[in-house]
This record gives C-alpha cells, structure tokens and sequence, in this order.
C-alpha cells in the first residue's frame, strides 16, 4: 500500500480508450463544478459526474465510484474552493485552475479533460499546488499563535478540524491548545489522549533501533532467524532492514477477511497464526515465486513481525519493551496500548467498514485486544513532545538521532524517503522528519520535526484528515520568504 505523497494526486484519463479530441474548459464550466462541489453533498457531486462525464465513465460503476470517491475525499480534507486563477498547463495542452479552500485556506489545482461533444474523459486533482508566481503568507514563529487561534476557531466552528495541537521553537512550546469536541458531551483539552496510529512505527523503529546498539539483532538478521513458524521460502529471504524500510513485500491489506480477523485477534502470537494463514493473499499474487520487493511499499505487516521480533529478543510483550526503553525514561505517563474511553472518533466508515465521502459517523476509540506494533498506541501532545526532546537531547541514543534512525534509507519518491520507522518528507523545500497516522477510524495524526527551522509540530485529530494538511500549511508560511 502507498502512502498518499504531498503534493500531487493525480487522476487523468479515467475513460480509457477514449480519443481526445479537444483538450481544456470553457471558463464558465469550473462553476458548474464548484456549484455542485462546494454543496458538500455525495449526491450532487455524483449528478455532475452522471450529466457531464462520457457513458464510459458515468454508465461503468467501477469508474463512477472512483470519481465519486475522488471528490467526496477532496471536499472531506479541503472544504468548499473558490476559484483563485487559470494557468495553462503545456505538459497537459489544458487550462489548469487553481482553487483554494475557503476555511482550510489550502491550495489545490484542477484539470477536466474533454472530448469535441464536451463530455469530460479525465479529471487531474493536484492537492497543495500553488499557482506559478504565487507566494504563501509568511509569518515568524512569534506572529504563528496569533494567526493559528483565528484560523483553528474557523475551520472548527466549519467542522474542518477537532484535534489538539504543540509547536515548540527551540525545544520550548510556543502554542499547545485544542479545538472541537471529545465527544458529544465533552470538549477536547490540549492534553486529550488520542490514538496515533502509524505514529507507532516510529516508537518500534526506535525499539528496533536500541536493540541494534545492543547486539542483540542486526538489521540484516534473516525473519527465520526469529519466527521459525513463517515459511521459509520467505523468511529465508526477507531481513529485519526489509520490515523497516517496507522493502520486504508482505502485505495482505488487499484481504477483507484479513484485515477484519486482524482487528480481533487477542496477542501477538494469533496475529502470527493469523499471517501464515493468509499469506496465500499477499497483495498482487506474490505469494507464487516469492521475492523481496527491495523498493518501498507500505505495510503494516512488516512493521507487527518487527513486533514479534522484539518480544522474542528480549521476552517482553510488546508494550512493556516500549514502556521500560522509552515511555519510563522519558516520563511519558499517559503513552500506552490503552484507548481514552471518552475519546470518539469522526469517521467516514460504517460499522461494517463501508466508506461513505462527505458522510459522518461518530464512534468511540476502543483498546484493541492485541497491542498492535504497526498502529495501536495512544498518546498526548505532551508526550510526544518528551518523546521529540529525548531523542533531540540524545536520552535514548547515544548519537544524533536522526542519522540514527537513517542509517538505512528507501527512497519513497522525488526527495522524500523513510527510514527505520521515521520518514524525511520535503515541505516548501525544508526537510521535516517524523511519521504520520491515520486517515481512518477517525484517526489523523502528524509528528514532524524541522531541523533547518528548529521548529517541531504534533497534531492529534479525532477526525479524519486535518493532521497532514495542517503540519504542511503552518510549514509553507513559516519558510515561505
């Protein structure tokens, strides 16, 4: 699974086979989108694409959903647009219109492609593409809290953002406060305690990490070397720097059956049972022939062998390594397995996992049964704020800790790259490290530190989408000149 990567997504051509004979829009047909886009509504999106799409696309179910889909999660993460200017695109021969959230304040970029009947064959969608000449707002770090409590309260007030957010310049919090509600009845404080996510993978590279220093694993140990039951003709082949990297290639999210067992298996050892059992569902048949990927693909599963891995090295679970090598020494008291029962979630997936863009479903965080390595920790701004000062005054690693979770790199495209549970992803042209979470069950998580600013920023939202987007605007304000 990629992990969407900032800045461009890009959808074009969905009609396939479909000649072009006329490229571009008439001025007036962007409205004709917005009028039906900024109602926020699935049901109006979905009649634009049904008047003014080609059959191949409005009558094809598959193709209908995607575009649907492509829409309902753009007004989701952006809110309404307002037409900023055209420019024309000469890669594309096409008009290319630059729009901007009316709340979120976040630029994205939108091309129709069209045939001679007028019938739109494709779309393009870039998000956070800023039109050429154009420059961001920019703010010093003394001006950001005045600016982020006006913008916060709005997109708040338009239900574009619940969650609690920390910066700190120079290793001291210049602004830590919340907005939105815990639950129906409660309002969120700076220090609510929201699941992270993926943020995790981040906490288990540095698991891995520490027990490197100690000679008790190397990164290039084989996975049979530690979980004799995984078959060997693939644990003979994938190594823990595979599982660190996401190099390795196995991955089973492509099964519904095994991401629902998955969510309820009760420890570590089921999840291993559950893995062989379903490796036959290894995402695009690799199974047959079995071969490391050796470039990145995302997984989970990569990430809960490492799991396995450090419960059998050091015959700690899981959570108890993370509590006595990180958690305890570094005073993060409210860092744990263990979900806020107060805490609920926004999301856009039913009970049964059916996505619905644009439509909201409200549901307690549960404590899952088995402390899930790639995803099931809990936590607080606060304590992720320890955690980014333990590593920077060097309390857990001897050395600098960024070259320490680095030592071993993939690339996962144009300058951005991933490490050992920690991603370097460019933003405005400065380097932020940390990892990202969520996007789904209500979840959307951000830890992101920039070395060249001196600057650090944890976003916990209890809805999805905001964290990311948010990290990436305060970011091009503050290196914007």
């Amino acid at each position: 699974m990629n992990k969407l990567k900032y800045p461009t997504v890009l959808l074009l051509l969905l009609a396939l086979n479909i000649s072009v004979y006329a490229t571009g829009i008439e001025k007036d047909f962007i409205h004709v989108f917005l009028n039906s886009f900024n109602t926020g509504k699935i049901d109006s999106m979905n009649s634009f694409i049904s008047k003014h799409y080609h059959p191949n696309i409005s009558n094809d179910k598959e193709r209908f959903q995607k575009v649907s889909l492509s829409f309902g999660t753009l007004y989701d993460e952006f809110g309404p647009l307002e037409i900023h200017s055209i420019q024309y695109d000469s890669t594309y021969k096409s008009d290319k219109y630059f729009l901007k959230g009316t709340y979120t304040k976040e630029w994205v970029a939108v091309m129709f492609v069209l045939n001679k009947e007028k019938q739109i064959l494709g779309q393009g969608i870039w998000k956070l593409q800023m039109p050429e000449g154009e420059k961001n707002r920019h703010l010093s770090v003394a001006d950001l809290p005045i600016y982020l409590d006006s913008h916060l309260e709005e997109l708040s007030q338009h239900d574009f953002f619940s969650g609690s957010i920390l910066i700190a310049h120079s290793n001291k919090i210049i602004y830590h406060k919340a907005f939105g509600k815990k639950n129906p009845n409660e309002v969120l404080a700076p220090d609510s305690k929201y699941p992270v996510a993926s943020i995790t993978k981040l906490f288990m590279g540095i698991a891995v990490a520490r027990l490197i220093d100690k000679q008790l694993v190397n990164p290039n140990d084989l996975l049979s070397e530690y979980i004799k039951e995984y078959p060997e003709d693939i644990s003979r082949q994938v190594s823990v720097k595979h599982l660190l990297l996401h190099t390795s290639g196995i991955e089973m999210d492509d099964s519904r059956s095994f991401r629902e067992r998955r969510s309820v298996v009760k420890n570590l050892n089921d999840l291993l049972q559950l893995h062989v059992a379903y490796l036959d569902s290894l995402n695009e048949n690799r199974r047959i022939n079995f071969r490391p990927l050796n470039h990145y693909d995302y997984t989970n599963e990569g990430y809960d062998l490492l799991g396995i891995i450090v419960e059998r090295v050091t015959g700690l679970s899981v959570e108890g390594y993370i509590a006595r090598e990180i958690c305890t020494p570094l005073e993060m008291k409210q860092t744990s397995f263990t979900a806020d029962p107060g805490m609920y979630g926004k999301t856009q997936y039913d009970d049964n996992g059916n996505y619905y863009p644009t439509q909201w479903f409200s549901q307690p965080f549960k404590t899952g049964e088995a402390p899930l390595p790639s995803g099931g920790l809990h936590s607080t701004t606060s304590d992720l704020f320890k955690l980014y000062l333990g590593l920077k005054k060097e309390k857990l690693f001897k050395s600098d800790w960024i070259k320490r979770l680095t030592m071993d790199t993939v690339s996962t495209g144009g300058q951005n790259f991933y490490g050992y549970g920690l991603e370097g992803k460019m933003y405005n042209n400065h380097l932020g490290y940390g990892h990202s979470g969520g996007d789904i069950s209500g979840v959307n998580a951000e830890f992101r530190y920039f070395p060249g600013l001196d600057l650090f920023i944890v976003v916990l939202c209890n809805r999805n989408r905001s964290a990311s987007d948010l990290v990436f605007h305060i970011s091009n304000m503050i290196t914007s000149k």
